[in-house]
């Protein structure tokens, strides 16, 4: 018979998990949600948009939508993830691809942090730009989102040695 474990049961569990997977949609949906928004209703971060230009801050702002969701869909098909150790011929094509998504997903969103990064910077050096604007509140972002940036690149990097790992257990298999 199973137990039927409750919601401080599974909440204590989370907590002493050792893996960051569950908290990877804690980052990414604020920033989906702050997207879509930014699309149809937010206006544009002044800053941000002086130093990209207009054009480029709105590919940014879009680019954002499929970025987010790539890596949340890309766990969700690996259903928690399998170890390399734990992975068989036929998780491996499903391993694969959610680890295909998570790789692109978190890629993409640390080359847009890359780009906040530096317009923030570029922004804030310009006079003319942030005469009459607040700037340090986007400057203050752009360093508390720098470890972000690095995260995601990690994040990405950890996604590419899995499949490299994973092709060669494929070879091992065939």
């Amino acid at each position: 018979m199973s137990e039927r474990r409750g919601f401080w049961d599974r909440f204590w569990e989370l907590l002493e998990n050792d893996s960051v997977r569950p908290f990877v949609s804690l980052y990414y949906i604020p920033w989906l949600v702050w997207a879509i928004l930014a699309v149809f209703w937010f206006p544009p971060v002044t800053l941000i948009e002086s130093a990209m230009g207009h054009q480029v801050y709105v590919l940014w702002v879009w680019v954002t939508i499929p970025g987010t969701i790539a890596p949340m869909v890309g766990l969700a098909l690996r259903r928690g993830g399998s170890s390399v150790a734990a992975m068989t011929r036929p998780l491996l094509f499903q391993d694969w691809m959610g680890l295909v998504m998570q790789a692109t997903g978190h890629a993409v969103m640390c080359v847009l942090l890359v780009l906040f990064e530096i317009s923030a910077v570029t922004g804030a050096l310009d006079y003319k730009v942030t005469q009459g604007l607040y700037a340090g509140m986007t400057i203050l972002c752009a360093f508390l989102l720098s470890s972000y940036m690095f995260g995601t690149a990690l994040l990405s990097m950890q996604c590419l040695r899995k499949m490299w790992k994973g092709e060669q257990l494929a070879r091992r298999l065939a």
